[in-house]
């Protein structure tokens, strides 16, 4: 989070949408 944080808030969407994108693929894949 700490990095994120540094990130100008317009990359701070899509990281956010990434992260979440990975934890459900991966519970999918467990």
């Amino acid at each position: 989070d700490y990095f994120l944080s540094r990130l100008p808030p317009i990359y701070l969407r899509p990281a956010e949408a990434g992260v979440r994108l990975a934890a459900t693929l991966n519970r999918a894949l467990g």
